[in-house]
């Protein structure tokens, strides 16, 4: 019921883009994307205001399912997902045998691999390897500690592996274990 939500559909946009630009910007390096992201979630809300349901969930939970919706669909749908020469180097700062390279993947490769992962894993490789974030800034982002994020990296790259073929992998799976 719209009377029991404690926001106008006309405040939207003024209380949470801000907020759903900068999830937005977490995320997408490009501004422009990250703006365009944005806006379409906010045609996506007010084109579907009148199936809101505030029974279900709060018109701030709503508004993120439908930005992460938005934003796995622009991951799903883009050709390429991240320049291959800027992830092959490992990430400064990190020691071990956790330092995996991305060798040859083709970026197909890599997008479908990154679509299996659950958002934690998706957001962390993504930090790490497309941002080029150090592994203690992403977990201190992420609100996690440093082994915690060691382990959802390491879990990731496992995952991933399943969906590179072989002859593409820089490190045997041993080194990620």
């Amino acid at each position: 019921m719209k009377d029991s939500i404690s926001i106008s559909k006309d405040s939207l946009y003024s209380e949470f883009y801000p907020k759903v630009l900068g999830y937005m910007r977490s995320r997408i390096t490009d501004y422009h994307d990250a703006e365009d992201l944005a806006e379409d979630v906010f045609v996506k809300i007010y084109n579907n205001w009148d199936k809101f349901d505030g029974k279900l969930a709060s018109v701030s939970t709503w508004i993120y399912t439908i930005a992460r919706n938005t934003l796995t669909d622009y991951f799903r749908t883009r050709k390429t997902y991240a320049d291959i020469d800027s992830i092959v180097e490992p990430v400064a700062g990190d020691d071990g045998p956790e330092d995996v390279t991305v060798g040859n993947e083709t970026t197909e490769e890599l997008a479908f691999a990154l679509e299996k992962l659950d958002e934690n894993e998706r957001d962390l490789i993504i930090m790490c390897y497309y941002h080029g974030m150090k592994l203690i800034d992403t977990a201190e982002k992420m609100h996690v500690t440093y082994s915690q994020a060691k382990r959802i990296r390491n879990k990731a790259l496992l995952k991933m592996r399943q969906y590179i073929p072989c002859e593409y992998s820089a490190v045997p799976a041993e080194a990620v274990n």
